[in-house]
């Protein structure tokens, strides 16, 4: 019985360790969207948390990648939820608007509510199905 208590309350601990809430995302959403429109780049970075991939967030967040970004898509004017499933893989979906072009936006949070992954321009035909519900 003490085990079996044990093993419980492990469990517990590691999906309330993990888990963040829809408005941690919200947040980290809105935070990007306010950094993205003033070109923030060293800002955006410091979103990231300490387990992040930082060598693959250089190649999205610098200063010609941000210039491409602004030119092709414009300012983010606002975003919507659509899933949290990415071809099995963790990820709060996001439709966003921009001036120019739509797009899908990735993002996984840690425990710390800081990004663990991000990514931008996902795609597939499961992320198409939700584009096309949303």
């Amino acid at each position: 019985m003490k085990k079996v208590l044990l093993s419980l309350i492990f469990i517990l601990a590691a999906f309330c360790g993990f888990g963040q809430s829809r408005a941690d995302y919200q947040t980290a959403m809105t935070n990007l969207q306010k950094l993205y429109n003033e070109a923030k780049i060293e800002s955006i970075k410091k979103l990231y948390g300490k387990s992040a991939d930082m060598e693959a967030a250089e190649k999205v967040w610098n200063a010609e990648n941000m210039k491409e970004l602004t030119e092709k898509y414009g300012k983010l004017k606002e975003f919507k939820y659509i899933g949290d499933k990415n071809e099995g893989q963790p990820a709060n979906l996001y439709k966003v608007e921009f001036d120019k072009k739509d797009a899908v936006i990735g993002i996984y949070l840690d425990t710390e509510g800081k990004w663990l992954t991000f990514s931008f321009e996902k795609s597939s035909p499961g992320i198409e199905r939700m584009m096309r519900a949303n």
